[in-house]
């Protein structure tokens, strides 16, 4: 008999061995999936915060150059404004303040053109190859 209580006792501390690795397993397990969910959530959290910074970017963008086109559109206006005054005005009128205009003129694309011969006479803030032409025609061929 005692062979048999041995044995029971062997099969009672095997289960009983069995169930402990068991409940390790499963303790380690939701350990390791826990930290896994609060490593992806924090991962989703950083690509949210990236979608989102990248969104206000654009936004800005979107707004800073529609204050740009604004702004050199009433420039572009008011360089107009003065080389027609200039075209205007008599041999006795001052025009100093107009050719300031047109002389500090850094950003708008201007080119002036000698109306019956087609001879360009000036070209700034154009492309280079443009600017190296001599006549109005030439500059078709570039658009």
């Amino acid at each position: 008999m005692n062979v048999n209580r041995n044995k029971g006792r062997w099969k009672f501390i095997l289960y009983l061995s069995a169930f402990i690795v068991f409940i390790v397993i499963i303790y380690y397990s939701n350990l390791l999936i826990t930290n896994i969910g609060k490593e992806e959530r924090r991962r989703v959290q950083i690509w949210a915060d990236a979608i989102s910074y990248k969104a206000e970017l654009v936004n800005y963008t979107e707004k800073f150059f529609e204050r740009i086109r604004i702004e050199e559109g009433r420039r572009a206006s008011i360089y107009t404004q003065a080389i027609m005054k200039i075209n205007e005005a008599s041999l006795e009128e001052d025009i100093t303040f107009y050719t300031s205009i047109i002389e500090f003129n850094s950003t708008i694309p201007s080119i002036i053109v000698n109306e019956k011969t087609g001879r360009i006479d000036v070209a700034v803030n154009v492309d280079p190859e443009i600017a190296k032409t001599r006549y109005i025609q030439e500059v078709e061929n570039y658009q």
